[in-house]
């Protein structure tokens, strides 16, 4: 049993006691652990500043750190010291102490020198919140606003009704709220929180939900339908994918989402969804190449897991450790192939392609089967074989049989240098009671209550979603390298909340939407710009790019184009000619799909890695895991949603959609991509534009006739100029900034 301690909430650490763990380890970090921390290959003095032992130890009868002393203490007196024989660190080292930095330490020492472990490393620890403002609708403003008087701010105004309908829709769907949803919101605004709950509760009850949490998932877990390098053979891997979306509709638990990942067919009795499940750990690339020993495969992929996981679910970049001791954290090699080992025991011998087992044998629709079928049309260098009957076959996680599958530490890294055996056990330094040496026992030990990081790295996450940034800003790093949780109180107390009701991720979810922070105003004022550019202490809403594929399912939903279908096979929409000619040196070529298929989600979409779809310019290249989100607003980012087949389809089919006055059609496509109506400007400029290229194309009847002949969807060409001048117009919606950018 975890114990969740409450403490009075602590002030910010300016003006306060200095906290070792947020301003002293990392700098020591910084500075001082490449010579003098945990990786004794590189130690230099045989001297260690990163354990408590080291750091209060004596060098000649002198203490390194003697508490409220700092003119007796060896470190403070290296690190203001004038010669530079001294000094240190030595003037010749890259990154050198702040006049700031050497005042905190010197702080640290008067103040009696207390040491404490990194923060993620340690406990979490609830603080009680208080709710004595009327600004406060749950716990979550309480340390936002206890943060922001602090600093001297207030929080901004809520923003009004259609902007935060139409931010909370994309946020939890994906997608601009329905006709029907908005008007039902709008017209029930004035009854205040209880109509923006019921909103909420729609949205998070809306199949849309599942697939809008499972496109982040698709990046963390490099999801892709084909091997990789250069054979980047296919894979009927969506089984997995369609999961995903499940387990968050069905609103899995995020304990049971890890276990079922990490150890499904470990489960007592599992089901054929929970085997499905483990395909997390199958995502990974697998070379197949010529010449490639298919031992030196199985052992990269086994890598991949293990470091995969310690991301995704850890926040660890346990990677660093695989060659050596990890440069900052407490990780040593052995602990790194000691976690490797957890996965060495798949039953699966390094081929790529159909011969890389596990599989599960799955049966599907008829219709399904051949859709499956149809990757192999364009492929002229490799055949996927196909089990009898209709069936697929999805890559999954299954043990040996018999005796376990030797695992030892690797000189180096090598695949071929083995040195002493090893057995699965987590990191020593958080391993807290015996576990069944097994996948089950890792994933138990990863939800464990007393695991600090699995629940902060989960919520850390999912904030990240609604705010653009984490509290922790290095999503893929909670290690001493990691950026400072702007509100540590406030990460912890959603962490242990988050825990102790059952790790609820739509509850989650509904209280961070529904949080007096979140329903803030994006605007900003001239002091909030000044003192928090960033927008870190959160004092107002939250504005940043939305993702590639939100952007694409946008237009397609405000056009009428979206093909809602749930689960199945993926898809190709369209993609610029011969994509995959030349990166597969002829063999492979692109060929869409025609009809419906087109206007499937962006999740849908077909993911080959060799060559990503094009109009996902901000995606990962889904190689290994990436929990960093890429954000870009490039000219390469104009290029695809002004001229994408597409966007201009989606232009053109807003546009032809609607027949009357133009100034209505405008006034109409405003509405249903913006959720509000133009401004008298805004309807004078459009107009003026609608105008100006109505000139043109009527003096260029072709360019017209080719502008509205884009994509497959029956254009109406009674009045080309027309038509092609309106379609400019949706196109120019489409991509302004409000359009494009969650505010």
């Amino acid at each position: 049993m975890k114990f969740i301690f409450l403490f009075p909430l602590l002030g910010t650490f300016a003006g306060a006691e200095v906290n070792f763990s947020y301003e002293v380890l990392p700098v020591l970090s910084d500075t001082c652990f490449h010579c003098h921390g945990p990786d004794e290959n590189t130690r230099e003095a045989k001297l260690r500043l990163d354990t408590e032992e080291g750091l209060f130890s004596e060098v000649g009868g002198t203490p390194l750190v003697k508490k409220g002393d700092p003119m007796g203490s060896l470190l403070y007196q290296r690190i203001i010291a004038k010669d530079e024989d001294d000094v240190m660190p030595p003037p010749d080292n890259h990154r050198q102490l702040s006049e700031s930095e050497k005042d905190t330490i010197k702080r640290w020492i008067e103040e009696g020198a207390e040491w404490g472990d990194h923060w993620a490393f340690e406990a979490i620890k609830a603080v009680e919140p208080k709710t004595d403002s009327p600004w406060i609708k749950n716990e979550i403003d309480f340390f936002v606003l206890e943060k922001l008087t602090e600093e001297g701010l207030t929080p901004s105004p809520e923003a009004d009704a259609r902007t935060l309908l139409r931010r909370v829709s994309l946020d939890l769907t994906g997608l601009p709220p329905a006709p029907e949803v908005a008007e039902r919101f709008l017209s029930e605004s004035e009854q205040g929180d209880e109509a923006y709950e019921r909103l909420v509760d729609s949205l998070l009850d809306s199949p849309a939900y599942g697939e809008r949490m499972a496109a982040v998932w698709m990046e963390v877990s490099r999801f892709s339908e084909s091997d990789g390098y250069q054979l980047d053979q296919v894979r009927s891997q969506y089984p997995w994918r369609d999961w995903v979306i499940r387990a968050y509709n069905e609103n899995l638990p995020y304990d049971q989402f890890i276990i079922e990942q990490t150890a499904g067919d470990l489960l007592p009795n599992a089901t054929p969804e929970q085997i499905i499940a483990t395909g997390f750990n199958r995502n990974h690339m697998i070379n197949g190449e010529g010449g490639v020993d298919p031992k030196e495969t199985r052992i990269e992929v086994v890598a991949d897991r293990a470091e995969t996981t310690a991301t995704a679910f850890l926040g660890l970049t346990m990677g660093c450790a695989r060659c050596h001791d990890h440069k900052f954290d407490p990780i040593t090699q052995k602990d790194y192939f000691s976690f490797f080992a957890y996965f060495n025991n798949i039953d699966e011998n390094g081929q790529a392609g159909h011969n890389a087992n596990p599989f599960l044998t799955v049966e599907v629709s008829a219709e399904e089967r051949k859709q499956v079928e149809d990757y192999q049309a364009n492929t002229k260098h490799h055949q996927i074989k196909f089990p009898e009957g209709n069936t697929i076959q999805v890559a999954v996680l299954k043990d040996r049989e018999g005796e376990p599958r030797k695992t030892y530490l690797l000189d180096r890294g090598a695949w071929d240098q083995p040195t002493e055996e090893v057995e699965p056990a987590p990191p020593a330094f958080l391993d807290f009671g015996p576990l069944p040496p097994n996948r089950l026992g890792l994933a138990q030990w990863m939800t464990a209550d007393e695991n600090p990081l699995t629940s902060r790295v989960a919520v850390n996450r999912f904030w990240e979603l609604f705010f653009g940034r984490g509290i922790v800003k290095t999503q893929e790093d909670f290690g001493i390298q990691s950026a400072r949780p702007s509100h540590p109180q406030l990460l912890d107390w959603l962490a242990a909340d988050f825990q102790a009701n059952g790790w609820d991720v739509k509850r989650l979810l509904k209280q961070i939407v529904t949080s007096a922070t979140y329903r803030q105003s994006s605007k900003r004022d001239e002091l909030a710009q000044k003192r928090d550019p960033e927008n870190i202490l959160l004092g107002r809403g939250a504005r940043f790019r939305h993702p590639s594929w939100m952007i694409r399912d946008q237009a397609l939903a405000a056009s009428g184009l979206l093909n809602t279908e749930l689960f199945g096979p993926s898809v190709r929409p369209y993609q610029p000619r011969n994509i995959w000619f030349t990166p597969t040196a002829g063999k492979i070529r692109y060929e869409r799909h025609q009809g419906e298929r087109l206007y499937r989600k962006s999740l849908y979409t077909f993911w080959r890695r060799t060559t990503a779809p094009a109009n996902l310019f901000d995606a990962s290249p889904r190689r290994i895991c990436e929990v960093n989100v890429r954000r870009t607003n490039t000219p390469l980012h104009a290029l695809v949603t002004l001229n994408d087949v597409t966007y201009v389809e989606a232009a053109r089919v807003m546009a032809q959609s609607h027949q009357g006055p133009v100034e209505e059609a405008i006034a109409t496509m405003f509405e249903k991509l913006l959720l509000r109506q133009p401004t008298d400007e805004e309807q004078r400029d459009l107009l003026a534009l609608y105008q100006d290229t109505k000139t043109y194309y009527e003096q260029s009847p072709d360019e017209a006739t080719q502008l509205i002949g884009y994509g497959d969807h029956p254009s109406d060409d009674s009045e080309p100029a027309a038509l092609a001048a309106l379609t400019n117009v949706a196109l120019l919606l489409v991509n302004t900034d409000e359009a494009l950018s969650h505010q």
